[in-house]
């Protein structure tokens, strides 16, 4: 966390550095840390995508709400349709609000886009069953 730190520092205006930073603040429990810093991206960069994504999984994982972290998913892929890490997580959000071949349908352009992408490969073979 201290080189995404530093790389801030030296570049505040650096969506990807920020982007990190915020990613390894989230997997250390520094929630509100990563959403001031995802914050901060869209505000200066608003076309950066994976700020978008990044602060939709903030916002289901931690505020438990779908329908904002869905608002979030959809800015991003609006913005980059090919973003993997919206796809994957719309797709969930999807899931559970039981609209299962919107989510698959999102799995496998997820998987046309990464075929190895094994967390993909996984969930669609559960939702269909193959």
């Amino acid at each position: 966390i201290n080189f995404f730190q530093n790389a801030v520092d030296l570049a505040p205006f650096d969506s990807d550095f920020r982007n990190k930073l915020a990613q390894a603040q989230f997997e250390l429990g520094r929630h509100e840390d990563a959403r001031k810093n995802l914050e901060t991206i869209i505000k200066e960069d608003p076309r950066y995508a994976s700020a978008y994504a990044s602060l939709g999984y903030l916002i289901l994982s931690v505020d438990h709400d779908i329908k904002r972290a869905n608002s979030y998913y959809d800015v991003a892929l609006s913005l980059d349709p090919d973003n993997q890490q919206a796809l994957f997580n719309k797709a969930g959000t999807l899931m559970y609000l039981e609209k299962k071949p919107d989510a698959i349908k999102l799995l496998k352009q997820l998987l046309k886009l990464n075929p190895g992408h094994e967390q993909g490969k996984a969930f669609l073979k559960i939702l269909t069953g193959s």
